[in-house]
């Protein structure tokens, strides 16, 4: 989990710049939360669990810094480069993060074990903050299919 905490460092410090202590709040919320539970279904999927909590991370920042209206190329733009900064990242490592984070907003698209993990994740984060199928009505039978996989019902 180095590599993890290098970005949760980097991503730290740059909320740290906000003078808007309301959306530090709610982006420490927010980067946490969709993290943990891309941690939780890595494990659960048996697939690299640093990998998912980075660009869990990094996916979330992207929305914070850009706000709601991300435009995911934008954002696995700019993780490309701050991954590619921090020096400690194969190749291979910053294409699949960068593709999670591409393609996390279509949700109606079958992808790759990664993506589908990154979708996932961020679908449930919005729904147990919400709680309740209010705002997520779109996404029913992906949450459904991830807390039958959590054993929530």
């Amino acid at each position: 989990m180095k590599k993890f905490r290098i970005i949760q460092d980097c991503v730290n410090n740059m909320l740290k710049e906000s003078k808007d202590k309301n959306e530090i709040m709610y982006g420490t919320l927010r980067l946490n939360g969709t993290c943990l539970f891309a941690k939780l279904l890595a494990q659960r999927r048996k697939l690299d669990v640093e990998l998912c909590a980075i660009a869990a991370m990094l996916y979330e920042y992207g929305i914070y810094k850009i706000k709601e209206e991300v435009n995911t190329r934008v954002c696995a733009a700019e993780v490309e480069r701050l991954m590619r900064v921090q020096g400690c990242f194969t190749r291979e490592e910053i294409e699949l993060v960068s593709k999670m984070i591409l393609n996390c907003r279509n949700y109606h698209e079958q992808g790759d074990a990664y993506e589908e993990l990154l979708k996932d994740a961020d679908i449930l984060f919005r729904y147990l903050y919400i709680g309740s199928m209010e705002g997520v009505e779109l996404y029913k039978s992906r949450i459904h299919k991830v807390l039958r996989e959590l054993n929530i019902e």
